[in-house]
């Protein structure tokens, strides 16, 4: 499971996964602060190539991604990097419609996996 904020995944058991592909980041703005020499996504970070490989191959090797309200702030989003989750993912839990909201939790599961 790749997520922007870990603590949601220790809450929810789901730290560690049996699948080698699963991305292994447990820091992402950390992850994304040193490929990018301490840019964050909001002061450019997203115009790094490593940043962008990075979040790219993270998200191409998860099965579900878990976002918080604080995702703007810890994914170094591009326009492609969007277009992908849109297309390779979807929303199988919405806590909340308000991005502001600290209840804000969005469950994405790649296309085609089986859930059950």
């Amino acid at each position: 499971m790749l997520t922007d904020q870990v603590s949601v995944t220790l809450l929810a058991n789901r730290f560690e996964s049996s699948d080698p592909r699963c991305p292994q980041m447990v820091d992402s703005l950390g992850t994304t602060l040193a490929l990018s020499h301490r840019l964050k996504p909001g002061t450019g970070a997203a115009t790094v190539p490593a940043v962008n490989y990075w979040w790219r191959r993270a998200f191409s090797n998860a099965q579900y991604v878990l976002l918080t309200s604080s995702a703007a702030k810890r994914i170094a989003w591009t326009p492609a990097l969007k277009a992908y989750l849109a297309s390779h993912f979807t929303v199988i839990y919405r806590s909340s419609q308000d991005l502001n909201s600290p209840r804000y939790l969005n469950l994405y599961v790649r296309r085609g996996l089986r859930t059950g």
